[in-house]
């Protein structure tokens, strides 16, 4: 520990700066990466309908089952009413913060409503999901300390000399 102490006094202010600022712009850049990767994309189907239109679409709609959105507890149970006036057959459930809040409502909801249930994450299965199905949150953390490694070793041997 006494040798990293003197190695980190002995790179200097300024070195020690930009070693900080870099590991920094790193890791923000892998959490915007991990954000944007693991965040649904969602797009207006439809604009500038006239009423008799919408009311059409609307209805082709509910009867092609198109994914339910949600945003508070209170969407979270007309989504599972809509889910089973439509029958359907399943839910897949992407991670995100409304249903990172919500995870014990929807969990229960899904077995009581006896819905299949795919998360995006494993945490979900331990809470009393059925499966999940998606990146291993830990494991990217992980890979990005090695590229940080990689970035960051030589430039630690360029320092130190």
């Amino acid at each position: 520990m006494q040798s990293l102490v003197s190695f980190l006094r002995g790179l200097g202010a300024s070195r020690l700066m930009a070693m900080v600022a870099v590991t920094a712009a790193l890791i923000g850049f892998f959490a915007f990466v991990i954000m944007r990767v693991t965040t649904p994309q969602m797009t207006t189907l439809f604009t500038d309908l006239s009423l008799e239109d919408s009311s059409a679409v609307i209805k082709d709609l509910e009867r092609q089952a198109i994914p339910f959105e949600i945003r508070n507890v209170e969407e979270v149970n007309q989504a599972f009413v809509d889910m089973e006036r439509a029958r359907a057959d399943g839910l897949i459930v992407f991670g995100g913060p409304v249903t990172l809040e919500h995870r014990s409502a929807i969990v229960g909801l899904a077995a009581l409503k006896q819905l299949p249930a795919v998360w995006s994450d494993r945490e979900r299965v331990i809470d009393g999901g059925l499966m999940s199905y998606g990146a291993d949150v830990a494991d990217l953390y992980r890979r990005a300390a090695g590229y940080v490694d990689r970035i960051a070793a030589p430039l630690a041997t360029w320092t130190a000399s």
